[in-house]
């Protein structure tokens, strides 16, 4: 039998996770900041924050961006059916568009054929770690004034041409399931370099708020939900890091 995908997780990862429960924190805190840190730098991106899952990633990405009914964001029509859910969930719709048979990446050729005054973003997926269309995408983003955001939930620590998929567009958005090159158990990461983007998305993941553990007195800035990853999670993140 071969194995779709098999976790690479043991007594090395234990050891961090113990020290995590000992300290008696294990909702979010220092030690998801940290692990947020190592996978900033690791990418060489400005900012990079952690979610519940990949998902959650995409759709945090796209709410940030103010995308939502009425709007319409092109994804690739072969792909793990994230994208589109996370499109569904903002009320947006989804336009799907061919992908080539040689790499599954979306036909480059086809894009012109789906936009409308409607469309707002386009989302390709990175398969496998591929993302070989990723500049002739962007380039078609910004013809065309809608955001870039990628789907590089295979892809973490892939490059293209030097440079690390999930930092081409405006949000790049990872996924830390099983079955990827890290696993956090689930839980998801996006990073992005323009600090506007960076501040919404702290604040849509928790629940609005720019600061948090105010003692009652918490501030809610803009409508948000609860997407935070725990400290047992990014404890394993941090071990996974290392192999």
């Amino acid at each position: 039998m071969i194995k779709w995908f098999e976790p690479n997780v043991g007594k090395d990862d234990l050891k961090i996770v113990e020290t995590c429960i000992l300290k008696n924190y294990i909702n979010e805190g220092s030690i998801v900041n940290d692990f947020e840190n190592k996978c900033k730098n690791l990418v060489k991106s400005k900012y990079a924050l952690s979610t519940t899952s990949g998902t959650a990633a995409l759709f945090v990405a796209l709410k940030v961006l103010n995308i939502g009914f009425n709007d319409e964001v092109l994804v690739p029509n072969v792909s793990y059916i994230a994208a589109a859910n996370a499109v569904n969930m903002t009320g947006a719709k989804p336009v799907f568009v061919e992908t080539n048979k040689e790499d599954l990446l979306i036909d480059i050729t086809k894009l012109k054929n789906y936009i409308t005054p409607k469309t707002k973003a386009i989302i390709p997926v990175h398969v496998s770690g591929r993302g070989s269309n990723i500049l002739n995408i962007k380039k078609f983003a910004k013809e065309n004034k809608i955001f870039l955001i990628e789907d590089a939930a295979e892809a973490f620590y892939s490059k293209y041409k030097k440079k690390y998929l999930g930092t081409y567009g405006d949000i790049g958005c990872f996924s830390f399931s099983p079955n990827k090159i890290i696993t956090t158990g689930q839980g998801g990461l996006l990073v992005t370099n323009n600090y506007k983007y960076y501040n919404l998305i702290k604040m849509f993941k928790n629940q609005g708020r720019s600061i948090q553990g105010t003692g009652g007195d918490d501030r809610h800035l803009i409508r948000g939900t609860n997407l935070r990853m725990t400290n047992i999670q990014a404890a394993i993140g941090i071990s996974q890091l290392k192999k």
